[in-house]
């Protein structure tokens, strides 16, 4: 299925995870595990997704889109964001 929304470029001009409106796209380079482990399968189905604490999915990697030199890039906010 093809998203309608345009892929958002990532790095330090993002400032909420708000604005991560369609697929991220990582700098040349980048070598996080969250770029090699992010896929558009992944992020189609966990884009809109949040823990029972309200922890969305889209604040669990914002760190890692927003600073693209992060090794991990992925946060769990809550024990259930696990």
């Amino acid at each position: 299925m093809e998203s309608t929304q345009s892929d958002v470029k990532v790095g330090q001009h993002l400032n909420d995870p708000s604005e991560l409106t369609g697929f991220p796209i990582f700098p040349e380079g980048t070598k996080s595990l969250l770029k090699k482990h992010l896929s558009r399968e992944v992020w189609n189905e966990l884009k809109d997704s949040k823990d029972s604490h309200g922890f969305t999915f889209k604040q669990a990697i914002f760190s890692g889109i927003k600073n693209t030199d992060s090794g991990i890039g992925i946060y769990a906010g809550s024990h259930d964001s696990y």
